[in-house]
C-alpha cells in the first residue's frame, strides 16, 4: 500500500535517541527486560525533550520512516509514545525493508540478495579476520540482511580502547584490507558493501511506497548517513553530531 502523505526519513541511534541522553525532560526511545521476575520492560535509551517535541509534532503531519543500522530484533525494542513507527522502515543499513504493515518486504528481499552476492565473500573474509583480532574489549558481529546473507559487519569496543595504538592499527588494517566501506563513529566500527546501504534501500522505499516522492526531511548523525540524507529536500543533524556543514561541502562540493 502506498502512502498519500509526505514523509520524513530518520536515523535512530545518535540522531533521535541514545543511552546517554537521559534527562528530566527526556522520553524513552528503546526498552529492555528488567531484572525482576516479571521481566518488566525498562527504558534503555532516551530522546531529549527538544528532539521529541520536534519529531512528535512532525509525526502528526508526516509519515516517520526509520532508516537505521538496527536489525529486526533490535528495532523491535524501539517504542516511542507519540511517534508511530509500525509501518515502512529500512533496517540493517539497507539489508532489510519493512512494508506498510511492518512485515518484511519480499520484493526487497530478492533485490537485496542480488545486490549482496558480489560482496558476500569479502564481508565474510573480513568478519573472520576481525573475529581473530578480538583483543581488548572489541566485540564483532555479522548483521544479516536478505535471505540470511550478510548485510554489514559491526565491531564495538569501549571508548577508551578506541584511543589506543592497538585500535588505530586495527582501523588502518581494516581500511587497507578490502574495498568495503569503513565507518567509525564513537565506540563502533561498521563495515558495509559499496552497493547495499541506507541510500539504495531508501530509494526503493521512495519508488514503491511513496510514488516516487522523496522525503521532505532526512535526519542523521554520521558521515555515512549523508548519502541517504541527500535524497530529501532538507537535511537535519543533531548539534553535536560528527556531520558538519564543512563536511557536507567537502563530501560533494558540486551539489552547492
Amino acid at each position: 500500500m502506498r502512502s498519500t502523505r509526505d514523509w520524513i526519513a530518520t536515523d535512530l541511534d545518535g540522531t533521535l535517541f541514545a543511552r546517554e541522553w537521559a534527562g528530566e525532560d527526556s522520553v524513552p526511545g528503546t526498552w529492555k527486560c528488567g531484572e525482576d521476575a516479571a521481566a518488566t520492560q525498562v527504558p534503555s535509551s532516551w530522546i531529549p525533550g527538544p528532539h521529541y517535541r520536534l519529531v512528535s509534532t512532525l509525526a502528526l503531519h508526516f509519515d516517520i520512516v526509520p532508516v537505521t543500522a538496527r536489525d529486526l530484533a533490535s528495532f523491535q525494542r524501539v517504542s516511542i509514545d507519540g511517534i508511530p513507527m509500525e509501518g515502512v522502515a529500512v533496517l540493517s543499513n539497507g539489508g532489510l525493508v519493512l512494508n506498510s504493515e511492518g512485515k518484511v518486504d519480499e520484493e526487497w528481499f530478492d533485490l537485496a540478495s542480488e545486490i549482496c552476492k558480489p560482496w558476500v565473500d569479502q564481508l565474510l573474509e573480513l568478519y573472520g579476520w576481525l573475529l581473530q583480532q578480538e583483543i581488548g574489549s572489541l566485540k564483532t558481529r555479522m548483521i544479516e540482511g536478505a535471505r540470511g546473507l550478510p548485510a554489514y559487519v559491526v565491531a564495538k569496543a569501549s571508548f577508551d580502547w578506541w584511543k589506543t595504538t592497538e585500535a588505530k592499527e586495527l582501523l588502518a588494517q581494516v581500511s587497507k584490507k578490502s574495498p568495503l566501506i569503513v565507518s567509525k563513529y564513537k565506540n563502533e566500527l561498521q563495515v558495509l558493501t559499496p552497493a547495499l546501504n541506507k541510500k539504495t534501500a531508501t530509494e526503493f522505499v521512495i519508488k514503491k511506497y511513496y510514488s516516487g516522492n522523496a522525503p521532505v526531511l532526512c535526519l542523521g548523525d554520521m558521515p555515512a548517513d549523508i548519502d541517504f540524507m541527500r535524497l530529501a529536500a532538507f537535511m537535519v543533524t543533531p548539534r553535536d553530531s560528527s556531520i558538519t556543514h564543512e563536511k557536507l561541502i567537502k563530501d560533494d562540493s558540486s551539489r552547492y
